[in-house]
Parts: C-alpha cells; sequence; structure tokens
C-alpha cells in the first residue's frame, strides 16, 4: 500500500526541468569569425539567428549585433583600447561582462542588477571548452565541436529560467570573442 500511495505521489507532482536555450554556433564562412549563425531552442522550437560585427572593414572587433527572432541588441566594448571590458545592450536590459582577472581571459563575469555569475575555461590555458562556475543557476557548458578549431561550437545551455537570453547571449559572446581569432 506505501509504494502505491508513493508512486502516485511522485505522478501527481509537477516535475519542471529547464528547457535547452542556446545549441549551436557555426562560422558563416569558414575563413573568418565576423558573422555566426545561431541555433537555439524555444518552446521545442528551433530558431536561427545570428551575431556578426557592426563595423565589417578593417579589424574592429569592439562592437557587435545579434538578432535572434524578435530578440535583437548590441555588444560593445566598454573602452575602445580596452577588451576586458564589455556591456550587452538590448530593448530590454543592460549586462555588463568585465573580466575576473585583469589581463586574463579564461574568466569573465556576467552581471546585471539582479546577478552576477562567472563563466571561465574548463582547463586553464585551453579556450575551446568553456563552463559556469556557479551551480546554483544550471548548467552551461561552450565547446568547439573539433578540438582547437573554433569555427563550430556545441552548447549545453540549461541554465535557470530566470537567466535571461540577454544574460545567456552575453556569455556566449565573451567566451566565443575569448576563443577566436580577429580574421
Amino acid at each position: 500500500m506505501r509504494v502505491i500511495f508513493f508512486i502516485l505521489l511522485l505522478y501527481s507532482l509537477p516535475i519542471t526541468l529547464p528547457g535547452q536555450y542556446f545549441l549551436e554556433l557555426h562560422t558563416e564562412f569558414n575563413d573568418s569569425f565576423r558573422s555566426w549563425e545561431i541555433l537555439m531552442e524555444m518552446d521545442s522550437l528551433e530558431i536561427d539567428g545570428e551575431l556578426e560585427l557592426v563595423w565589417g572593414i578593417g579589424n574592429d572587433f569592439t562592437e557587435w549585433r545579434y538578432q535572434i527572432e524578435d530578440f535583437e541588441g548590441t555588444i560593445k566594448q566598454t573602452y575602445k583600447n580596452n577588451p576586458s571590458f564589455w556591456e550587452l545592450r538590448s530593448d530590454e536590459l543592460s549586462v555588463s561582462i568585465k573580466q575576473v582577472w585583469p589581463g586574463d581571459p579564461t574568466e569573465w563575469k556576467i552581471s546585471t542588477k539582479e546577478r552576477s555569475f562567472t563563466i571561465k575555461t574548463l582547463y586553464g590555458n585551453r579556450l575551446d571548452e568553456w563552463i559556469l562556475k556557479e551551480r546554483e543557476y544550471g548548467e552551461l557548458v561552450l565547446y568547439s565541436e573539433h578540438p582547437t578549431d573554433p569555427r563550430d561550437w556545441i552548447i549545453t545551455d540549461y541554465m535557470i529560467e530566470t537567466i535571461t537570453l540577454e544574460e545567456r547571449m552575453a556569455a556566449i559572446f565573451i567566451a566565443l570573442y575569448s576563443s577566436t581569432p580577429r580574421l
């Protein structure tokens, strides 16, 4: 009798599992890291988006824009000559992105008014695998599909539902930016 009661109790409890959001990133062209295709999952539908340089001419990698369905925003280096501070802006939110340790591109703090969390490389000097440091926000893992080839990335995004698309995009962008050449 207890077993039946326990089974019925388990089936009657609401179970909520976070859904995956970001799935993959791929360069649009094999010889350039200026334009990226984004693949996401929202409400069980796959959605395409893009991340690209605003100023495509020259070597100005300080300003980017992203668009995923109705979500869009910009990501700018805060100070022109200092790549350790960035800001993501959308119509809804502003997200600060800064290096945890000056001059060390392997660990970044993502902050809004509500919270902050850290994304860092899994192994010290290897830039082809990144993880979310704080477990209370769920799981975020980015890794290059082929080791040492930064053109294609797989993303495991099971962060808690209160983490906004902008915060997720900021973390993914800075890992990608830190891991790819300026071509």
